[in-house]
């Protein structure tokens, strides 16, 4: 599944070329995962440092591996694409991830910016802790991603805060200078709605289904309407403010 609402309309033309079947695309970035930035209608910048994995593709429902050793054939000769077995899951792994998205655009900063900041990296790391309490809760499992690093997530949320904090960092700043602004922050600079009840929401949405509840993501969801109505960013301690 992609990442957001333009990427996927992007991603609907593309499958009209491969294959009328094609049911579910999982656009990474980061650490090796594909970054992209939106610069105008049709063009886009995007990077991949590590060289590995930009796309995974597959079926969640069945797998026709001819058809879709096609697609990747294709989709290879502009990004680096495997087929993975278990896309739903690879969603979900990507999901965790993309909840740190929500506090780009509520304070307008880059990552490697936000990560600068103790408590940032705090409510990051609270935003992953309740995401995969409600996907344990609600039995999903979670398929590692290439550039992702799902084992290193699933320790920081467990580990003391502040050895959990430093590793978020360090992890971060390898991702290199190029600020990654989180396609939420984009949609925002450019007037758009967000994909923010996608993101998080979904978070917010199993917690409620499952019984758990997810107090962080929910008022992250909040703040990014609000940002999303306004125009306004919230600074660093205003948010801290917001958090309690």
């Amino acid at each position: 599944m992609v990442e957001n609402i333009q990427q996927k309309r992007l991603f609907r033309n593309q499958s009209r070329i491969c294959s009328k079947n094609l049911v579910q695309v999982t656009n990474l970035r980061n650490s090796g995962v594909l970054g992209s930035i939106f610069l105008e209608p049709g063009k886009v910048s995007y990077s991949n440092p590590s060289g590995k994995t930009a796309l995974l593709i597959g079926a969640p429902f069945s797998l026709n591996r001819n058809r879709l050793q096609m697609i990747s054939v294709l989709l290879n000769k502009a990004l680096p694409t495997e087929i993975s077995e278990n896309i739903r899951g690879a969603h979900w792994t990507k999901l965790i991830m993309n909840l740190n998205n929500a506090v780009m655009a509520v304070t307008g900063l880059p990552m490697q910016e936000c990560s600068q900041y103790p408590q940032i990296r705090k409510l990051n790391i609270n935003l992953m802790k309740e995401g995969f309490k409600v996907m344990k809760q609600a039995g999903i499992k979670l398929e590692p991603v290439p550039g992702i690093p799902l084992s290193l997530m699933k320790t920081m949320v467990w580990i003391p805060l502040p050895i959990s904090s430093f590793v978020l960092k360090s992890k971060i700043k390898s991702y290199g200078k190029l600020p990654v602004l989180g396609s939420t922050l984009q949609s925002i600079k450019r007037g758009k709605n967000t994909e923010i009840d996608y993101l998080n929401g979904e978070i917010v949405k199993l917690g409620k289904k499952n019984g758990i509840p997810t107090p962080v993501n929910s008022l992250i969801v909040e703040l990014v309407h609000q940002t999303e109505t306004s125009g306004n960013f919230l600074t660093v301690d205003e948010l801290t403010k917001q958090l309690g």
